[in-house]
């Protein structure tokens, strides 16, 4: 018999070797040895990121097999429970996700919701504020706008909606004094009503009907007052559309929201903004736009730029996060990854570079995101040293 030392290894030991080798590089989804071009691949670098220091520093959670982190799918919005702020979720491409602790370990909150594999790519996630256990969640299911519902806290889902034309739900609301009545508006700015929980809707109106603004336009988001549904906003191309009386009148604000191309030039344009953003605390709405981040204190009838003051060229803004402890605090993420930050609205910035790190292992070296880009930003409800972030992977590079 050959001498079997620590370095040497029979053929049944090689063969058991090569099946644990195996079964991790599936397991991890690794591909650093599987190109056969000789093109080195990149670092798989998007997915969820979280500073605990206000965003000096960043850490990389997130696990290529989704065990226990959360996995690298990319991220749309973060949400938390308004009355149980330890519960956050995030809004994903495939789903819904949960976590309560603060974002070191997740779990799918899909069940009913979405079948294995399928892209579901959420939109929108709203609470009833007199039951938070109800919960409604809009969105894109392989290429299908649809709308579920939940009233145990996202055990279970059940759809409520499905849209045959393939309109994509840009919003939904709740009225918290009837839990059964719930408006949703589509893309193509229809705007609907159910007075059943969903088992059944009309739609209103078509709005380019009646608002000539919003002809050839299309909705990019709906949103209601949770404490009084009556206040509806609508953001489409053409600007910031504003109800007082539950949809039935619309009124276009845009005070403030232009801006001159050349200073010499008096002729003013309207700024093209993402999304909004509502404060409910502060009473104050946010606006990212191409040219940073534009503050309505008296709800969407005067905005005023809180980006003026940037040390750099005012960058387009993807994500925006706001602090439910200190109106002062604001946190706005660009398409290089890159964060800034002020406490005291907007009178001086700071900023940091996001790059890839894992914090329990400093010596690994950092990465650098390029060519992901940002896609949600939130501070935390409870901690506001700790910093939700969403990296999302760019197709096509």
């Amino acid at each position: 018999m050959e001498n079997e030392g620590p370095f040497s290894m029979n053929r049944n030991h090689f063969f058991r070797a090569m099946m644990v080798f195996l079964c991790i590089f599936v397991l991890t989804g690794c591909t650093a040895l599987a190109p056969s071009s000789g093109k080195k691949e990149r670092p798989v670098t998007h997915g969820f990121y979280r500073s605990t220091d206000g965003g000096k520093q960043w850490c990389y959670l997130t696990d290529p097999t989704g065990v226990t982190a959360f996995p690298p799918i990319n991220i749309s919005a973060f949400d938390s429970d308004p009355f149980v702020p330890g519960i956050v979720y995030a809004l994903t491409d495939y789903g819904l996700w949960r976590t309560n602790d603060k974002g070191t370990t997740w779990s799918q909150v899909n069940k009913g919701m979405r079948a294995k594999g399928e892209v579901a790519q959420l939109q929108t996630l709203v609470f009833d504020v007199s039951n938070t256990n109800h919960m409604i969640v809009a969105g894109y299911f392989q290429g299908i706008g649809k709308i579920f519902a939940t009233r145990n806290g996202g055990e279970d889902w059940t759809q409520v909606y499905k849209d045959d034309a393939q309109v994509s739900i840009v919003g939904i609301a709740l009225d918290s004094n009837r839990p059964d009545l719930i408006y949703a508006v589509g893309s193509d700015l229809g705007f609907k009503e159910s007075l059943d929980g969903g088992k059944s809707w009309k739609r209103i109106r078509w709005l380019p009907d009646d608002i000539p603004e919003l002809r050839s336009v299309g909705a990019l988001q709906f949103w209601a007052n949770p404490f009084n549904v009556n206040e509806m906003y609508i953001l489409t191309s053409s600007g910031v559309f504003k109800s007082t009386d539950r949809g039935t009148s619309w009124e276009l604000k845009r005070s403030g929201l232009v801006s001159r191309l050349n200073p010499n030039d008096p002729t003013e344009v309207p700024v093209q903004i993402s999304r909004l953003y509502f404060d409910t605390t502060h009473n104050t709405i946010y606006a990212a736009t191409n040219l940073g981040i534009y503050e309505s204190n008296d709800r969407g009838e005067n905005w005023w730029n809180t980006t003026l003051q940037l040390p750099i060229r005012t960058p387009s803004v993807n994500a925006l996060a706001y602090s439910l402890q200190n109106p002062g605090v604001l946190y706005f993420s660009t398409g290089n990854v890159t964060v800034y930050r002020t406490f005291n609205l907007g009178q001086s910035w700071d900023s940091t570079g996001v790059a890839k790190q894992d914090c329990n292992n400093p010596a690994a070296g950092k990465v650098l995101l390029s060519p992901n880009t940002s896609s949600a930003l939130m501070i935390d409800p409870v901690n506001p040293d700790i910093i939700y972030l969403g990296v999302q992977f760019v197709q096509g590079t």
